[in-house]
């Protein structure tokens, strides 16, 4: 596997970890005194990316029907952004994985 392939493949697990943490999140928005999490992706020296899961410090309270509801620790519009940012990362970390693949395929054309 090429280092570009690696690096790529670093940022696909960092989304699927960004997108299985905001499902947990959604999953639990009615649970009393859940607390979200949030992923924190670093950079790597040597190239890709790292990952941790961290409790998220905002509380937001939900307005229904006009009236102040419970505290609810999960905000659904940062969850769903969560959910963009997972799905923009996918599909540019699956470019360049084609687009590795396909300098890859020139080279071996090109060599033979």
């Amino acid at each position: 596997m090429s280092r570009v392939s690696s690096i790529s493949r670093s940022g696909l697990n960092a989304a699927a970890q960004r997108l299985s943490v905001a499902a947990a999140d959604i999953a639990n928005v009615s649970t009393p005194g859940y607390t979200p999490h949030r992923v924190e992706q670093v950079s790597l020296a040597d190239g890709g990316t790292a990952t941790t899961i961290v409790p998220a410090l905002s509380q937001v309270s939900t307005i229904v029907a006009g009236q102040a509801a419970a505290p609810s620790s999960v905000a659904l519009a940062q969850e769903l952004t969560q959910i963009l940012l997972a799905q923009a990362a996918f599909k540019a970390n699956a470019r360049v994985l084609e687009a590795d693949d396909k300098m890859q395929t020139s080279l071996l054309d090109v060599l033979t």
